[in-house]
């Protein structure tokens, strides 16, 4: 497991003779942070360019019957890279299912279409979510997506939780105390964002997109929104870290190989910052260099043989 990101700025301020700090000198901690989630995006878009399928994950939500549009999970990247989209007509299970062929919006048709089975066959992506072609009749029914995930931004702990009650017949969050007594909560940076994040002690995310509207430094109470709703599988507990950011974490989730990068990246930007000439270059081929290695090493390696996918379903025909 990645170390706390805390850790990473202690290595970077190190490695740029930046550890004097105080609220009048040197580079603060958010710098250091802005650094570092530049280069884990950068290193996950290098990524993605060249083996876009690392990072697939799987996501299953139930069919609504004649609604069109099921939004793309918020940890998707770019909010709509989508690998594959399947329909079962069961309400659980993994059986029966069967993937839907991608379409445009010319082939978009609003409102069910006569049948009281109309099952979809194609999907459109729009704005973050997913146009169901034909739309479905029954609730009888799941969608099972597959779609490449961004990693989460990284951020220092904000506070942790002391109390927490969740009702989980509306899947909505009815109490939630941070702890004041030992740990300071910090207010001034959670006010800046609408959205927050609930992690465990690895960096794990508990729960995301967490819309508040306040949280009291002086109590640790945070209000959260009435219209947010808590996905399948999420849950809070006592001794989870709150982050700032709907999708946070603070720890990285990529690839522990990638902390060395993670290192060097911020510490090139911090030598810039300084006009650190003399140093500059250096870095700048260690970067470059690290870059291909990383990505390279993402590669899909199989020796097996590899036969050409069938896309057909077995109704379908060359007829």
């Amino acid at each position: 497991m990645a170390r706390y990101v805390s850790y990473l700025i202690d290595d970077v301020r190190s490695s740029t003779e930046n550890e004097d700090v105080s609220d009048t000198i040197g580079i603060k901690d958010p710098e250091f942070l802005r650094f570092i989630n530049d280069a884990q995006y950068r290193i996950q878009n290098l990524i993605i360019q060249k083996h876009p399928q690392v990072f697939l994950t799987e996501y299953t939500t139930s069919v609504v019957a004649n609604q069109e549009a099921y939004s793309i999970p918020t940890n998707s990247y770019m909010g709509n890279k989508v690998s594959q989209v399947e329909y079962s007509y069961k309400t659980s299970g993994v059986d029966y299912f069967y993937p839907l062929k991608p379409a445009s919006l010319f082939e978009r048709r609003s409102g069910t279409q006569g049948s009281s089975l109309n099952r979809p066959e194609k999907y459109i992506r729009k704005s973050g979510q997913i146009l169901l072609v034909p739309v479905p009749s029954s609730s009888s029914g799941q969608l099972r997506v597959n779609y490449v995930a961004r990693v989460p931004k990284l951020d220092l702990r904000r506070g942790s939780v002391a109390s927490v009650t969740l009702d989980s017949a509306t899947s909505t969050i009815t109490a939630l105390a941070l702890d004041v007594s030992t740990d300071a909560v910090d207010s001034t940076e959670l006010a800046k964002w609408t959205r927050v994040s609930i992690v465990d002690e690895e960096g794990n995310v508990k729960m995301k997109n967490i819309k508040v509207t306040n949280v009291d430094g002086s109590t640790g109470v945070v209000t959260v929104d009435s219209s947010f709703t808590y996905e399948s599988g999420e849950t809070i507990t006592a001794g989870n870290y709150i982050v700032a950011g709907n999708y946070t974490s603070t720890h990285c989730h990529l690839d522990e190989m990638v902390e060395r990068y993670i290192i060097s990246y911020c510490t090139l930007k911090i030598l810039q910052r300084d006009s650190n000439v003399t140093d500059l270059g250096v870095q700048q081929n260690i970067l470059l260099a690290m870059e291909d290695d990383i990505v390279s090493s993402y590669a899909e390696i199989s020796d097996d043989i590899i036969e050409i996918p069938e896309i057909l379903s077995e109704d379908d025909s060359w007829g």
